[in-house]
């Protein structure tokens, strides 16, 4: 049996099964967005199935999951507009009860008003704050409140304008809209009252619930007085999360001779100067054994740009790190009364910088090994809830009866399920990279402004681009 007809038949048991079925749109750059999904995906597990449609250029392409532990996802694949009466009764035939957006980022333009026509109910969460692209400053009378509005705006440029107001169309048709910050909360009834706050809900990631909101103990590290204090950043740096400010930190102390070891576990698209100890990227299960081998004193988080919920700051938190944030965004909420936590101005000079970080190692050494006690506020049941939750019970089907495809349609869209642009996008990113950091380059390449680097990048691809491990003076990293 070939591998499509082995796949065919996966799909038909999947038809069949009768757990319901939730349909979530998404977008290709992974992160935050693909974890809470998987997230959601657990939070479900043995009551209804999660079904993605995530955008591939031209192509929209399903992801089907397994239903067993030891069997793959199917991937079928349909071109836009040109298949979209396909891509729609494959949607009715799947028999999906419930539907959910989470973005619009690299969606075909023409696909949204027929989406609005044809799902009548359906919910969305903002992950980010591109909502607020296309919001005017003229109403602003606060001039913090400007700032922030300019920050945020500066972050997704004029560009994001398109989906900034369909993000406002799609939120103000939308059964439910998830927001998983209550300072997004806020900002999102400040500046669109008009969406209602009947619709419009706070409610926290998966990931609290699913921990059950334990997270342990923060506590200090040994630290002796000849010890540098190892500084970790964590994640996909880009200028928004803080990459030139530990640039800037990182130079000054190694230039002033300062008692300060960074590092990097993750990727980073801004050039860092080589004293910065750079781990390349990770996979998340890898994290707990990454972090043991680093053994950082205290985690930071020098994000310029507001965040929704942040998967870096979960993994401090479950680690029990140190943590040293900006006081924006989630942020304070998340680090509420937690001890041995700093939140700093996002504004911060670099000498400023440099003063939290001594701060935080005369903490380790007055407080060598110290576990502090710390209870954290509980999440409600939401996600995993048997009724008045994430999942709807008893829901009818929102999209209307239409033929179902046949065995050899869906083996037509299963050969092209995978299609060769993405491979061709994928090896080329890959190419620059390594021209990015090659000796000879890397000095021209550091005078290309940042926002033209990242325009370029996403002119290819909006997908996650991972650096390889890398070597640092002479020696491969930990």
């Amino acid at each position: 049996m070939s591998e499509q007809q082995v796949a065919s038949k996966q799909i038909t048991r999947f038809i069949d099964s009768p757990l319901p079925k939730l349909l979530v749109l998404t977008h290709a750059m992974g992160g935050g967005v693909a974890r809470h999904l998987a997230e959601v995906s657990r939070a479900l597990r043995d009551r209804a199935h999660v079904v993605q449609v995530i955008p591939d250029g031209v192509v929209l392409r399903f992801v089907i999951p397994g239903l067993t532990k030891d069997e793959s996802e199917a991937h079928l694949a349909f071109q836009w507009p040109a298949q979209q009466e396909l891509f729609w009764r494959f949607v009715a035939q799947l028999g999906i009860v419930q539907v959910h957006v989470h973005h619009v980022f690299n969606w075909p333009a023409d696909f949204w008003p027929v989406f609005l026509r044809k799902m009548p109910e359906f919910d969305l969460t903002l992950h980010d704050h591109c909502i607020f692209s296309h919001v005017s400053g003229d109403d602003c009378t606060d001039a913090e409140e400007l700032k922030w509005l300019v920050r945020v705006q500066r972050c997704f440029g004029g560009k994001k304008r398109w989906e900034s107001r369909c993000l406002y169309q799609l939120a103000s048709a939308a059964r439910r809209v998830f927001v998983p910050s209550r300072a997004m909360h806020g900002r999102v009834c400040q500046y669109f009252p008009e969406l209602g706050t009947h619709r419009l809900l706070y409610q926290p990631h998966p990931e609290a619930e699913l921990l059950q909101g334990e997270y342990p103990a923060p506590y200090t590290r040994p630290l002796s007085a000849d010890q540098p204090l190892r500084v970790l950043c964590l994640g996909m740096l880009s200028a928004e999360k803080g990459a030139q400010v530990l640039a800037r930190v990182a130079r000054q102390a190694h230039k002033a001779g300062m008692p300060f070891e960074f590092h990097l576990l993750g990727s980073c698209h801004v050039h860092l100067p080589g004293y910065i100890i750079k781990h390349g990227s990770y996979e998340d299960r890898q994290v707990p054994g990454l972090l043991e081998t680093i053994d950082p004193h205290v985690l930071w988080l020098p994000a310029q740009h507001p965040e929704t919920w942040s998967y870096t700051l979960s993994a401090g938190l479950v680690a029990g790190l140190p943590i040293v944030a900006t006081n924006i965004g989630v942020f304070p909420e998340r680090l509420q009364h937690r001890p041995l936590s700093w939140l700093c101005d996002v504004e911060l000079s670099v000498s400023e910088w440099l003063g939290v970080l001594l701060a935080v190692r005369e903490r380790h050494q007055a407080k060598r090994g110290l576990m502090f006690s710390w209870r954290n506020t509980k999440s409600k049941t939401f996600y995993t809830a048997s009724a008045n939750g994430y999942l709807l019970v008893n829901e009818q089907s929102p999209c209307e009866k239409l033929p179902p495809l046949t065995g050899w349609q869906i083996s037509q869209a299963l050969v092209e399920g995978l299609p060769e642009a993405s491979q061709w996008r994928d090896r080329l990113l890959r190419l620059l990279l390594r021209l990015k950091y090659s000796p000879m380059l890397a000095p021209l390449v550091k005078l290309i402004p940042y926002t033209w680097q990242r325009q370029l990048k996403r002119l290819i691809s909006r997908a996650p681009l991972h650096e390889p491990p890398v070597a640092d003076n002479g020696r491969e990293n930990r």
